[in-house]
């Protein structure tokens, strides 16, 4: 006779068999059956409502699969859409508290059973099911409602790209206790329909069961502390332990020693003590003066004496001893400063101050020294744009490129435009090729000029051409210098000039990266490795490595001393759409289509933070100068801010309409951040404070401090030059009447 803690033991043993036979582990299931005594067709009579109500999530992830609860192998579709219809009336009637958290498990619920359906070849069945309620998740999921839209053949579950996804990995979702219980008594309380939902849910959710036991009182304050709800929806590839895992380990995020920024800050701080040393000097030599009363002068009287002439004549002798000049102050005679003729750093130029150094695991080349210097004067000269001297925007418009122009760049010295079109060319402007008119250099000697320009008759009855005279403000057209570099077999998606200028980086349709050469306007070498698409590339701070984004899901990281690569990142389940490194060169962040951003170890080739929050692809991510931080942009407008080291987002920022093509941060302290896409606008953020929500967990959502609206322009790129110039670039889109 078996005791009560047996009889209560049962259903859970017997679930555990269960699991044990389904993964044909025939040792653990033998030793389980003698030791629990169950017999092997146990599991033939499992029941949901035997758990009981307390019933863990250990417990409930080894439930029977969909195919178990179907009842002689015949498969019912009314029921799936009952069951789906019966859980979202209950969800969407639940208590606002509880509401925020369940409907975390309702687009899970929509994307299987309608896969579901699709599987077992209920054409008409699905195509009811996905009418009736897609609505529900177009504003969260447009992206994957488009791409299911196209499913409705049982072929296409195994070959659609969206639809292996959802398959091949789980949705991750958390959720408190309180929570999950009710879910879970709702399913059991219900009929079949309600055990091949929760069949649903344990084949393809992974629920982790947060500490706290009930949600927040405060629904608006949980919807901005949790990135949950956005991310609920969100198919990372890893389960909820794993991205924990990730976000969890330490990192160096921090400035390398002989970076070009820290070698500029020594010499600032070197320049200010020599100007502190000299300011102290000039304290001590007048603080050393003793200061003379200033007597009022009164008229002599006969009874005077001569002492006062005397003393007069004393004052002014001392004086020319001491050879200093003197001013009155308070009715004394001080000593007046001299003015200091050691230089000091300028206050208004834009520094790194106190940045977190850190030693590097990977080779890092030296900087050369004229480089070393060009940088310094940049620096030197770099304006301090904030919120209260916000900078202005100078923008390139390319006239007649519309569809053809894909990205654009700019040298580092800002002398070159460089852009790479869909005819697979990459052309470069030079923008000091125009300051010489053509004309001007075959003028004749002796000719004259006028205001107007023209010709002008000389004595011999010749005419000579002149030159016009242009006046401030004027719009001049000047004819620029423009070099072809041709070798791709595909449009060119991404173009960058490296670090030092020397040169030029593209990447194309055609698989491949090319280098070249800026100085003699020749192909280097051509980088093979990718077997798809590239989409980005981007250098290394140092300029000895870049890598590359791909179609084939994977960054891969080159120098440019070897052809093939020397790191491939692999973890990402969609196109790697966009790459930028960290400035201390030891890390890459990869955003990709499927929603996360990834930043990866370069000496080790390991994940060390995963960031899911966004709702559709990411496009553009920027590290701010100082490493602590980076943030990211996507499809639908929205830019997050997250701190690394503790994998928070801190900042969300609200205002394009439109998709983010490109972010960047002004350089020193990197108070301003400034983004470019689609809705033909670039926008300025405020970047100087939010690492207190790190803290208190509440994430604001700001609003762009200014905008810069273009002319029918798209902006494919936003960049800050060295010396806080902003630069934007774009191509015109004709007007519709313009358009065949």
């Amino acid at each position: 006779m078996t005791s009560a803690g047996d009889e209560k033991r049962q259903p859970l043993d017997t679930v555990v068999l269960k699991y044990l036979q389904k993964r044909g582990f025939k040792n653990a299931e033998r030793a389980l059956v003698v030791d629990a005594k169950l017999s092997k067709d146990a599991t033939s009579s499992m029941s949901l409502v035997a758990l009981g109500a307390d019933a863990a999530l250990s417990d409930l992830l080894v439930l029977h699969s969909l195919e178990d609860v179907e009842d002689d192998g015949k498969f019912d579709a009314d029921s799936v859409l009952d069951g789906y219809a019966r859980i979202r009336e209950w969800i969407f009637g639940a208590l606002d508290l509880y509401k925020s958290e369940l409907m975390r498990v309702l687009f899970p619920m929509f994307v299987h059973s309608f896969l579901t359906l699709v599987k077992k070849n209920k054409v008409e069945e699905s195509r009811d099911f996905f009418e009736r309620f897609h609505e529900d998740h177009v504003r969260a999921h447009c992206d994957d409602i488009r791409g299911l839209s196209g499913i409705a053949l049982p072929e296409h579950v195994d070959t659609d790209p969206y639809a292996v996804k959802f398959i091949k990995h789980k949705f991750s979702i958390e959720m408190c206790f309180q929570s999950f219980d009710l879910l879970v008594r709702f399913l059991r309380a219900s009929d079949g329909n309600g055990a091949k939902c929760l069949a649903i849910l344990n084949e393809n959710v992974g629920v982790k069961i947060t500490q706290k036991d009930s949600p927040s009182m405060f629904v608006e304050e949980e919807e901005e502390k949790n990135m949950d709800e956005i991310f609920s929806g969100v198919v990372t590839g890893e389960t909820t332990a794993s991205i924990a895992a990730y976000n969890s380990g330490p990192g160096r995020f921090g400035l390398l020693e002989q970076s070009l920024e820290i070698k500029a800050e020594r010499a600032f701080r070197e320049i200010e003590a020599k100007h502190e040393d000299a300011v102290k000097r000039e304290d001590a030599r007048v603080a050393a003066y003793k200061p003379k009363k200033v007597y009022k002068k009164r008229k002599k009287k006969d009874s005077d004496s001569e002492n006062d002439d005397e003393e007069e004549e004393e004052d002014k002798e001392g004086e020319k001893i001491l050879g200093e000049e003197t001013i009155e102050v308070d009715g004394y005679k001080v000593l007046k400063r001299r003015e200091i003729d050691v230089p000091n750093v300028p206050q208004t130029i834009s520094r790194l101050r106190n940045p977190r150094l850190v030693d590097s695991e990977i080779p890092i080349p030296e900087y050369d020294y004229d480089d070393g210097l060009r940088a310094l004067e940049d620096f030197s000269n770099r304006v301090k744009v904030t919120s209260e001297n916000l900078p202005s925007c100078c923008f390139f418009t390319f006239t007649h490129a519309e569809g053809k122009l894909i990205c654009a760049s700019m040298s580092p010295n800002v002398e070159k435009v460089v852009g790479g079109f869909s005819d697979s060319v990459v052309r470069t402007w030079d923008l000091t090729s125009g300051e010489k008119d053509e004309d001007d250099e075959e003028k004749e000697e002796g000719g004259k000029e006028k205001d107007g320009g023209g010709t002008t008759a000389t004595e011999n009855g010749d005419k000579e051409k002149t030159k016009k005279v242009y006046k401030r403000g004027d719009k001049v057209g000047k004819s620029m210098k423009v070099k072809e570099f041709i070798g791709h077999c595909a449009p060119v998606h991404d173009v960058q000039y490296s670090p030092d200028g020397i040169y030029l980086l593209s990447v194309s349709r055609d698989c491949t990266a090319r280098m070249w050469s800026c100085e003699l306007e020749i192909p280097l070498c051509a980088y093979k490795g990718h077997q798809t698409p590239i989409w980005c590339a981007k250098w290394a701070s140092c300029g000895h490595y870049f890598a590359t984004g791909s179609h084939d899901r994977t960054c891969r990281i080159w120098t440019t001393e070897l052809s093939s690569p020397i790191r491939a990142f692999c973890g990402h389940i969609g196109d790697v759409d966009c790459v930028a490194w960290h400035p201390n060169s030891n890390y890459v962040a990869t955003g990709s289509s499927d929603r996360t951003v990834r930043l990866w170890d370069v000496s080790t080739g390991r994940c060390t933070r995963l960031f899911a929050g966004h709702t559709s692809g990411v496009t553009a991510l920027a590290f701010s100068p100082d490493g602590q931080s980076i943030s990211t942009a996507d499809d639908s407008g929205v830019i997050h801010s997250w701190d690394l080291d503790s994998s928070r987002c801190f900042k969300t920022m609200l205002g394009h309409g439109n998709a983010v093509y490109a972010l960047d941060y002004s350089g020193g302290g990197g108070e301003i951040l400034a983004s470019a896409g689609a809705d033909d606008t670039v926008r300025i953020w405020d970047h100087k404070d939010g690492l207190e929500s790190v803290v208190t967990g509440i994430v604001p959502k700001i609003a762009p401090t200014k905008t810069f609206r273009t002319k029918n322009c798209p902006v494919v790129n936003v960049e800050f030059t060295r010396r806080n110039l902003l630069l934007a670039y774009g191509c015109r889109r004709l007007p519709v009447y313009h358009q065949t």
